[in-house]
């Protein structure tokens, strides 16, 4: 818990020193212009249904279905988000479901659960909006894979494979190393991550930075809720959890 601590601290005081850094920026007038309410709708329309709600039981059919007038408001609220940096408390209150990925195993072993973290709907529009918004800052490299669209596995593995073939033809041997960022993920620091995403904007940091320190969950197990935590230091594992998708790949990228 110590070095916990210290790391903490360490990776908090080397963000400020590079946020501080940072050139000041007119308050998202990237946001401000592409903005909207036809790109609200837009991505209105472009969410999925029939999804879980999360703590406050909204769904996307709700906003789909609601009176047209809900599409002004809401892009009125998110450009209001984005000039001032603040993001409604409401936003960063998470409902984790767990799934027994194993019935027949053993119900006291916390590897046998599979975490779905829901988001708030009109959080994953936001989310939506600022992945539209923000492309320009997403260009990846072909080789990555995850998070795009239209690629996955298949094409990983099918890029794996033809490169060993290419060089097995031609007489080498090839070793190959995997890394499973998969126990990692869930345990970086914020901070730590902050300080990766140069490049961006500052009013976008200053949206990030407080979307994350008020980021609390709240457990649903067999209809009964635990009380809420905050989860300020450690990412949630994720399904429904855009949030944490949406550093995936600012930094990766």
């Amino acid at each position: 818990m110590y070095f916990d601590s210290a790391l903490a601290d360490e990776s908090k005081k080397h963000f400020d020193t590079k946020y501080n850094a940072m050139s000041f920026d007119k308050h998202a007038s990237l946001f401000m212009d592409l903005v909207n309410v036809e790109l609200v709708d837009k991505c209105l329309h472009d969410m999925k249904l029939c999804k879980t709600g999360g703590q406050d039981e909204l769904t996307a059919e709700h906003l789909v279905y609601a009176h047209p007038y809900l599409v002004v408001l809401l892009c009125d609220l998110y450009r209001f988000m984005a000039d001032t940096g603040f993001v409604p408390d409401a936003f960063e209150r998470r409902l984790i479901i767990l799934l027994v990925k194993d019935s027949s195993g053993c119900l006291n072993d916390l590897n046998n659960y599979r975490a779905i973290t829901i988001s708030p709907v009109i959080s994953k529009l936001f989310e939506l909006i600022l992945l539209k918004v923000c492309n320009c800052y997403l260009a990846s490299d072909e080789l990555q894979f995850g998070f795009k669209s239209r690629l996955g596995c298949s094409e990983a593995i099918f890029t794996l494979r033809s490169t060993i073939d290419y060089f097995n033809a031609n007489g080498s041997t090839v070793y190959v190393a995997a890394l499973d960022i998969s126990k990692a993920y869930d345990k970086v620091n914020h901070y730590k991550l902050f300080s990766s995403s140069a490049g961006l904007p500052k009013w976008f940091i200053d949206l990030l930075l407080c979307w994350y320190e008020k980021l609390v969950v709240t457990v649903r197990w067999n209809g009964c809720f635990s009380y809420e935590f905050c989860a300020q230091v450690v990412f949630a594992r994720v399904a429904h959890f855009r949030h944490s998708f949406l550093m995936f790949l600012l930094i990766c990228f």
